[in-house]
């Protein structure tokens, strides 16, 4: 199998996030596929929640993204935790 690096991983949100673990980020991402999903969800709430930021969304919405977001950082830090 191939390495894949963080260029070419379609996870923009959690390697910024996660930029000091970027190498271990993408070796999960490519090799686990709980892990993947987790930075899947991540960059799906992390993408809503910078739309409604931008756009002014309800608080009420953009409190329930900012909440999954950061609940979906600490799954991703345990799991690069764990993977140490």
């Amino acid at each position: 199998m191939p390495a894949i690096g963080p260029s070419h991983l379609v996870l923009p949100n959690t390697l910024r996030r996660f930029a000091t673990d970027a190498a271990l980020v993408a070796r999960l991402a490519s090799e686990d596929p709980t892990f993947r999903g987790v930075c899947d969800d991540y960059e799906l709430a992390a993408d809503m929640l910078a739309r409604l930021l931008h756009d002014g969304g309800r608080e009420s919405e953009t409190s329930e993204y900012r909440m999954l977001a950061t609940e979906l950082e600490e799954e991703i830090r345990t799991l690069l935790q764990n993977a140490v």
